[in-house]
């Protein structure tokens, strides 16, 4: 049995800028030329008085080839994919018509390629399932962006450039096998090979004549002592090599009733600082981060399969962390967020989701409990940024018969509590100094939740449906992401978005 597949896809997008509202000035922090920003500060709203609107553009192209060969005691499978990626954006980064910071153009472009190869089978009577491989990853970006500022009479341009190339290469095993009739063990492991080089570029230069500046202006490189000629610099290669695996038991107390647990050790690979900084901390490259993670729950149906309960704890052990941290580097007038390694950290959690079948009512329940913490290292005492500690779910689905088709109506209402975008404390030197309860309230978010609710109508020839969604039907005002500027006394946030309607058709060749 020989089967080949091939997919070929395309994305465009068109768009305007994101919107951000300043909701932070503080003059006692912030410099004299940034006093025009504090009239367009605003408690909320989506309206942008940005003076700065460029158009995004996103291209992607995406093909896939999977070959499977049957052999009968093993299949033969491999998995080729290509991207293409071509992104431009920009915005103003101080979101008001003063002419502070813009980032007149961030640009991503470049390619990656995957090729995947698996051989997996059974023996002892199916009692034994196993599966190993080899996997191959490489990319080629260039990641640039160019922002602007007011100098004088003139606009200085601060390019900042990076061509990295990464490459990852490894191979992998799993095994499962049934110990006893209702017991199973899986023991796996990959050996990975990782390698990644990066090319900084950092001009700085006169807007209206092209001119680059003058000595160490000219080059945020030369001010930070890197600059290697023409305002390049390539650090040496990061390579590393890591090996995670993991270990687990699974036992069937019944056909509708299943305990597990595990424990797993995993790696997230290092790498460079964006181009920017003009000192030799900002181009500091990160180490790689390893967790060991503990996990144990069960899987039960109850009531005659009409109540489904899936129940998850976890513990993780988290070494050299990364963390992201904005900080002003010596000489610079922008903030820049670079990643650290933090420490250890521990990370300890809950997950349990219901579903219940009343009839032809389905009703769906989900909680989930974070318990994140530094154990040593500069953030120590501090919570985890960007990660909500409670969240809850509810959901309701019912098909409709109606004389145009099957209607299927769903409800849900999804909550999180309270998120920091970044820590509550100035990073730029040790230790760190709290930040005041304004630059704190600037880059937070209160627990709030969204209501959302589809309605799908199938029609009777089976390949057309039609759908009728509206997402945040309470209308609720919450931030989605908050800018890093609060050091320098100011703030801006991306409001998430409104209440929202809209109509799909889908339609099956």
């Amino acid at each position: 049995d020989l089967l080949l597949d091939l997919t070929w896809d395309r994305f465009r997008s068109d768009a305007a800028s994101q919107v951000w509202i300043v909701n932070y000035f503080d003059p006692a922090i912030a410099a004299a030329a940034l006093a025009p920003i504090a009239q367009y500060r605003q408690a909320g709203g989506y309206t942008s008085h940005a003076g700065f609107n460029p158009a995004n553009t996103t291209d992607v192209d995406n093909s896939t080839a999977t070959l499977r060969w049957n052999t009968g005691p093993a299949t033969f499978k491999s998995i080729s994919a290509y991207r293409h990626l071509d992104t431009v954006s920009g915005y103003d980064l101080d979101a008001t018509p003063a002419f502070v910071n813009q980032l007149q153009r961030y640009g991503v472009s470049g390619h990656q390629f995957t090729q995947e190869l698996q051989v997996y089978g059974s023996a002892f009577s199916d009692g034994l399932d196993w599966i190993a491989g080899a996997y191959y990853f490489t990319e080629s970006l260039r990641d640039s962006s160019l922002v602007t500022t007011p100098s004088g009479a003139t606009t200085l341009g601060r390019l900042n450039e990076f061509d990295s190339e990464q490459t990852s290469s490894s191979i992998f095993g799993q095994l499962t096998y049934a110990i006893l009739p209702n017991l199973r063990a899986t023991a796996g492991a990959r050996l990975v090979k990782d390698k990644r080089d990066v090319d900084y570029y950092a001009p700085r230069y006169t807007r209206e004549t092209g001119a680059q500046l003058a000595g160490a202006a000219g080059c945020a490189l030369a001010a930070a002592g890197l600059d290697q000629g023409g305002c390049h610099y390539v650090p040496p290669a990061i390579r590393s090599d890591y090996t995670p695996w993991t270990l687990g038991l699974d036992y069937k107390f019944s056909d509708a009733t299943l305990v597990y647990g595990k424990v797993s050790r995993g790696f997230r690979s290092g790498g460079f600082q964006p181009a920017g900084g003009t000192s030799r901390f900002s181009y500091t490259p990160f180490d790689k981060e390893q967790v060991v993670s503990y996990e144990a729950g069960s899987k039960m149906e109850l009531f005659g399969r009409r109540l489904r309960l899936n129940l998850a704890t976890y513990l993780a052990k988290y070494g050299d962390i990364q963390q992201i941290a904005p900080h002003l580097p010596p000489g610079s007038s922008t903030t820049v967020s670079s990643v650290i390694n933090a420490g250890d950290a521990t990370v300890k959690g809950l997950e349990l989701d219901a579903q219940l079948r009343l009839g032809q009512l389905n009703l769906t329940a989900g909680i989930g409990l974070t318990d994140p913490e530094f154990d040593n290292g500069p953030f120590q005492g501090l919570d985890f940024v960007t990660t909500a500690k409670q969240t809850y779910s509810l959901g309701a689905d019912y098909p409709l018969a109606t004389p145009l088709g099957r209607l299927d109506l769903h409800l849900d209402y999804n909550w999180r509590s309270e998120v920091m975008f970044f820590q509550p404390v100035n990073t730029n030197a040790l230790p760190f100094r709290p930040l005041n309860a304004g630059q704190i309230a600037s880059n937070t978010q209160a627990g709030y939740g969204l209501l959302n609710a589809l309605f799908t109508l199938n029609l009777p020839d089976t390949r057309t449906r039609v759908s009728l969604w509206g997402k945040n039907l309470g209308g609720k005002y919450y931030w989605a992401r908050s800018n890093s500027f609060f050091l320098q006394g100011y703030n801006n946030q991306t409001p998430g978005d409104p209440r929202t309607f809209g109509i799909n058709v889908d339609y099956r060749f």
